[in-house]
C-alpha cells in the first residue's frame, strides 16, 4: 500500500516494490517496460514541484517522465492533486 505523507507545503510518497510491481502489471494497464516495477519509489513535491525522486533509495537516475507521470497520478489523493501538474484542478 502506497504511503503518501502530507507536509506544510506538499507531500512525500513512498511506493513499495510491490505496489510499483503490482501497477505495472494490472489488468487492462500493462506496462512491460516499465522503469518502476519493482522498485521501491519515493517521490517528494512541494508548492514549487517536483523536488526529489529516489528509486530504491538512489537519486541519480533516470527516469521516463511518462511513467512518473502516470504512476504519481494514479497514486495521489484527490486533496493533493493540485501539487501535481498533471491533474487539471476545477474550483
Amino acid at each position: 500500500m502506497p504511503h503518501v505523507i502530507e507536509t506544510p507545503d506538499g507531500y512525500r510518497m513512498r511506493l513499495s516494490p510491490d505496489d510499483t510491481w503490482d501497477w505495472a502489471h494490472r489488468p487492462g494497464a500493462l506496462r512491460p517496460r516499465s522503469e518502476t516495477a519493482g522498485h521501491s519509489l519515493t517521490v517528494v513535491v512541494d508548492s514549487v514541484g517536483l523536488c526529489e525522486i529516489a528509486v530504491d533509495g538512489r537519486e541519480e537516475i533516470d527516469l521516463d517522465g511518462n511513467e512518473l507521470d502516470a504512476i504519481v497520478s494514479d497514486f495521489l489523493p484527490a486533496n493533493l492533486r493540485h501539487l501535481w501538474p498533471t491533474w487539471e484542478v476545477r474550483p
